[in-house]
């Protein structure tokens, strides 16, 4: 039979709930401050599997902060573990998956002209897609501790920690490297260009900084996560850490966006995952 220390109960609960209402704060914030952008630039786009991802990933946002805080504010017993265990990861896996999704259309851009890193990409994103799908049908039964304690039961110990249920999460950093990698030698050609192309040159520019810049924060926070999620005492903070860098990733891939819109308008591609299916114009 496992025991809980009121004091690390409430301890925890404190600690998730100021994360998860800076979560939902950060949220609202960005919709908000993002709506011209909504409005005049995603609803405008022709149909295509991409305008639903940055549709997907403009409210998720908002979704994910609200399922994040019902799960903080919302107290249960052991035994509803294994369902808070499934909506916890779902929702983290959701914004992942948007995530990855937009990080390979942006490559997929920059590498128009090399169809071998194209496919990379296109296989790094179906096997994150695959990994995560199954890891989700069989977690229920990987994790939530089960006690004969009919009382309550801190959140950090509901959401036990398993190396197999958090492995989308691993092959997500290690994308990340490869895609980080894989925008480097677009950095270095940049230097090469003359400047009747600096028109062109701005908006590259800005599309790999910004690249450059997000793979920095992503690496970094998710190892600190990692790191965090498998020490116990520490796995509430990590809990936070996660709902809010989810919201952060979305956040901050809206802004990307924007900068790969404009590069695609500048560069005459249609945004779209398919090969079969881009246009390129001189």
């Amino acid at each position: 039979m496992m025991t809980f220390d009121r004091n690390r109960i409430a301890y925890d609960e404190t600690i998730l709930k100021h994360f998860v209402s800076a979560t939902l704060t950060l949220a609202v914030y960005q919709y908000f401050l993002t709506w011209e952008y909504e409005s005049r630039r995603i609803w405008n786009l022709r149909m295509s599997y991409m305008k639903f991802v940055l549709i997907a990933n403009r409210y998720l946002p908002i979704i994910t902060s609200i399922i994040f805080t019902a799960v903080a504010f919302t107290p249960y017993t052991p035994r509803s573990c294994r369902s808070v265990v499934f909506v916890f990861e779902f929702s983290v896996f959701s914004n992942i998956f948007i995530s990855a999704v937009i990080l390979t259309a942006r490559l997929y851009i920059l590498w128009i002209d090399n169809r071998t890193l194209r496919l990379i990409l296109l296989l790094t994103l179906i096997s994150l897609s695959l990994v995560s799908i199954i890891v989700l049908a069989i977690a229920p039964n990987l994790n939530g501790n089960v006690s004969d304690d009919p009382g309550i039961m801190p959140i950090a110990e509901c959401i036990n920690v398993r190396p197999l249920t958090w492995l989308p999460l691993i092959l997500f950093l290690s994308g990340e490297f490869v895609f980080m990698i894989l925008m480097l030698p677009k950095l270095l050609v940049l230097a090469s260009w003359d400047r009747e192309a600096q028109p062109y040159r701005a908006l590259a520019r800005a599309l790999i900084s910004d690249g450059m810049f997000y793979y920095a924060y992503s690496i970094s926070i998710t190892i600190l996560n990692v790191i965090l999620l498998f020490q116990s005492p520490q796995r509430a903070i990590a809990l936070g850490l996660v709902c809010l860098d989810c919201v952060l990733h979305s956040v901050v891939i809206m802004h990307l966006s924007m900068h790969l819109q404009q590069f695609t308008r500048f560069h005459g591609v249609r945004l779209c995952i398919s090969s079969s299916t881009q246009e390129q114009t001189s």
